[in-house]
């Protein structure tokens, strides 16, 4: 089971809810399936990754446990958003992990570390004060 995480800016009140971890259907054989049915096109959105993550299955690289939707931030432009987070690794030991651009203002994003997380920018107000209460989430799948 996924968890849905309220994330709320303390000086705005401007408040996000996101969809981490995985569901039932996030099993590796539908996560990489392409065709109608599976699962990659939902979740690996930008296609030319899509056809790298093919490309490179198909050299013999196998997709790492622990894949997940995660939260990802934007400290150019302050955005918040998921995105799934996976290792390829091939049998001679390289390894594949995907790097995601700002949807808004193409920076790079930065996976955040939830176990450790300190307050990011806020979308709206843009102070420090974007953070989460681990208390306040619920169950998806």
């Amino acid at each position: 089971m996924g968890e849905m995480l309220l994330f709320r800016c303390s000086e705005c009140a401007f408040e996000d809810t996101v969809y981490v971890g995985v569901g039932m259907m996030y099993y590796p054989e539908n996560v990489l399936n392409d065709r109608e049915g599976g699962m990659m096109k939902d979740i690996i959105r930008s296609k030319s990754l899509r056809e790298k993550v093919k490309k490179l299955v198909s050299e013999g690289y196998e997709l790492e446990s622990g894949y997940e939707e995660a939260v990802y931030t934007c400290e150019h432009c302050c955005r918040m958003t998921t995105r799934f987070r996976f290792a390829l690794k091939h049998p001679d030991g390289a390894v594949f992990v995907p790097s995601y651009s700002c949807g808004v203002c193409k920076h790079q994003l930065i996976a955040a570390d939830l176990d450790n997380f300190t307050p990011a920018k806020c979308p709206i107000c843009k102070q420090r004060t974007f953070t989460y209460d681990p208390s306040t989430y619920g169950l998806w799948d």
